[in-house]
């Protein structure tokens, strides 16, 4: 299992997420999508809105390299929980960055 402060450390370093700032609201939606559904569903849900929706293409694709980050640990693949936590908690560990 990748340990979490390594996932922590890779979503802080991509240049993608660093650049993009995040709707709560939609970081939530995302969050509930991967919790209820999975990771394929929410990749799905977000290259729709990267295809259609102008003002959330940006967010849509820096999601889609943090869920292909997180989606690699085996542990997080199977309790989609901690990746809909990680998502939920992506606003806070932007405010952390120096």
């Amino acid at each position: 299992m990748i340990e979490l402060g390594e996932i922590w450390s890779d979503i802080r370093n991509d240049e993608l997420v660093r650049k993009t700032k995040f709707d709560p609201n939609f970081l939530s939606l995302i969050a509930e999508i991967v919790k209820k559904n999975g990771y394929h569903e929410a990749k799905l849900y977000l290259w729709d809105f990267h295809a259609s929706r102008e003002d959330l293409r940006e967010q849509a694709l820096a999601l889609v390299s943090v869920l292909n980050r997180i989606e690699k640990d085996k542990f997080i693949r199977k309790d989609r929980s901690v990746g809909s936590y990680i998502l939920k908690e992506l606003m806070i560990l932007k405010s952390t960055e120096i």
